[in-house]
């Protein structure tokens, strides 16, 4: 979802929901860290959304992040 400067959930959802992106691993430490980036679209309007994020307290499993996260992915 993407919210507005405040980080609030103001823009209608049909503004504010991705339409298409791309998000891309760069690093990861099972139960540890995560970092890479995004790049899509939101809503009908196409707004472009690019970032790069790190998380240093990531518990996500090797499991659930290829099965869940990657929607079945083998992690290849």
């Amino acid at each position: 979802m993407h919210t507005d400067a405040n980080g609030t959930n103001e823009i209608p959802r049909s503004n504010s929901t991705a339409s298409s992106g791309r998000l891309t691993v760069t690093a990861y430490q099972a139960g540890n860290a995560m970092s890479g980036t995004f790049t899509g679209k939101f809503g009908a309007q196409d707004d472009a959304v690019s970032f790069g994020f790190n998380a240093h307290s990531c518990t996500i499993d090797t499991a659930t992040f290829y099965q869940g996260f990657l929607a079945g992915g083998d992690g290849s």
